[in-house]
Protein backbone atom coordinates (compact mmCIF):
# COMPACT_ATOMS: atom_id res chain seq x y z
CA UNK A 1 0.00 0.00 0.00
CA UNK A 2 1.46 3.44 -0.91
CA UNK A 3 2.42 5.63 2.04
CA UNK A 4 -0.10 8.28 0.89
CA UNK A 5 -2.90 5.76 1.38
CA UNK A 6 -2.14 5.53 5.11
CA UNK A 7 -2.48 7.96 8.02
CA UNK A 8 -1.10 8.02 11.54
CA UNK A 9 -3.76 8.39 14.23
CA UNK A 10 -3.74 8.70 17.98
CA UNK A 11 -6.14 6.05 19.29
CA UNK A 12 -7.49 6.97 22.74
CA UNK A 13 -9.63 4.64 24.86
CA UNK A 14 -11.07 5.47 28.29
CA UNK A 15 -8.75 4.43 31.13
CA UNK A 16 -5.87 3.45 28.83
CA UNK A 17 -2.78 5.18 27.48
CA UNK A 18 -3.11 6.61 23.93
CA UNK A 19 -1.65 4.48 21.13
CA UNK A 20 -0.24 5.66 17.80
CA UNK A 21 -1.56 3.53 14.94
CA UNK A 22 -1.18 3.55 11.17
CA UNK A 23 -4.41 2.86 9.27
CA UNK A 24 -5.72 3.13 5.72
CA UNK A 25 -6.86 6.64 4.83
CA UNK A 26 -10.49 5.58 4.30
CA UNK A 27 -13.72 6.21 6.15
CA UNK A 28 -14.27 2.46 6.45
CA UNK A 29 -10.91 1.96 8.21
CA UNK A 30 -11.67 4.77 10.65
CA UNK A 31 -15.13 3.38 11.41
CA UNK A 32 -13.66 -0.09 11.96
CA UNK A 33 -11.12 1.33 14.41
CA UNK A 34 -13.77 3.05 16.54
CA UNK A 35 -16.47 0.40 16.07
CA UNK A 36 -19.11 2.64 14.51
CA UNK A 37 -19.90 6.03 13.07
CA UNK A 38 -17.54 9.01 13.18
CA UNK A 39 -18.74 12.50 14.04
CA UNK A 40 -16.81 15.75 13.64
CA UNK A 41 -17.34 18.29 16.42
CA UNK A 42 -16.16 21.93 16.39
CA UNK A 43 -16.46 23.11 20.02
CA UNK A 44 -14.20 26.16 19.61
CA UNK A 45 -14.53 29.36 17.63
CA UNK A 46 -11.40 28.70 15.56
CA UNK A 47 -11.07 25.94 12.94
CA UNK A 48 -9.90 23.21 15.36
CA UNK A 49 -12.07 20.10 15.44
CA UNK A 50 -12.43 16.79 17.25
CA UNK A 51 -13.53 13.56 15.57
CA UNK A 52 -15.53 11.25 17.78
Amino acid sequence: MPKEAQIRVLYVQPGKYPEERVIEHTLAAMQTLVGGDIEAVYPWEDNAGVCL
